[in-house]
């Protein structure tokens, strides 16, 4: 509608002028017919440039609006905006790109990658259930990358600008920010109180399983930075271990999590 308004308004403006100059600032001389050509063609040129000119200026306020729009709406980013005022204008800067170029979805992925590597410090305060639900997603993720690349499934685990690794749909991409969207709007709750001991314990049981299965080869988990590290092995171990804590009740999965997530 407003694009319409606009055609409109650089219409009636081009009109007018068209008019001024054909009628108030040719010769007297000129016929009647020379006047109306001259007038429509700087009401079409007028019309023209309106488009050019104008009309692209309107359209990005326009996106802009229903996009500020948007981001008032979504509880996880009002909540990230709240703690964090500074990435209001490249979170806008981001999306309106995206926004602008006419693909909404990429809108949403460039937000949802700002939320990401901010997200760590939510992972501290989330709820048992999304933290849960959260390394559920992760686990499926890494299953995808070691199928297809176990260096991805690495480079996933251990974030490197060198070798970024890029989540498409078959590696549930959209149901990854849903998990940390659920994960984000639940430390509105309140930090959750954890019971060391507990989790201590509970850290000492799943490590002992895993070494059941895995033995020595149990310390490569430690050997995250190192360049030589198997990352094939790293990464399957690393699948091991977060599922061996699912298995856990949720309310010993949690805590544990937000201990070893938190860090």
């Amino acid at each position: 509608m407003l694009p319409i308004l606009t055609d409109a308004l650089c219409g009636g403006i081009a009109g007018l002028i068209g008019y001024l100059v054909a009628y108030k600032g040719l010769p007297g001389s000129l016929s009647a017919r020379t006047r109306q050509l001259v007038m429509i063609v700087v009401v079409v040129l007028g019309v023209q440039v309106g488009r050019l000119a104008v009309s692209p200026r309107v359209d990005e306020w326009q996106k802009g609006r229903e996009l500020d729009e948007a981001i008032a709406k979504e509880p996880v980013f009002s909540i990230l905006l709240a703690d964090k005022p500074e990435l209001r204008a490249p979170l806008r800067a981001a999306m309106l790109k995206a926004y602008l170029s006419g693909n909404r979805v990429q809108a949403v992925s460039a937000g949802s990658d700002l939320l990401a590597r901010h997200f760590s410090g939510y992972l501290s305060r989330g709820s048992d259930e999304s933290v849960v639900r959260f390394i559920e997603r992760i686990v499926f993720t890494l299953r995808s990358l070691e199928a297809s690349n176990s260096d991805n499934c690495y480079y996933y685990l251990r974030p490197d600008a060198q070798h970024p690794v890029v989540l498409g749909k078959e590696q549930g991409k959209e149901e990854m920010f849903a998990a940390m969207r659920e994960v984000v709007v639940s430390t509105k709750k309140g930090t959750p109180v954890e019971d060391a001991a507990r989790v201590d314990e509970s850290l000492k049981g799943v490590i002992a399983h895993l070494r059941e299965g895995f033995g020595d080869d149990l310390q490569v988990l430690q050997e995250m930075r190192n360049p030589e590290v198997d990352r094939a092995k790293f990464c399957r171990i690393s699948i091991a271990m977060y599922e061996q804590i699912l298995k856990l009740p949720q309310q010993e999965a949690g805590p544990l999590l937000r201990s070893l997530l938190g860090q």
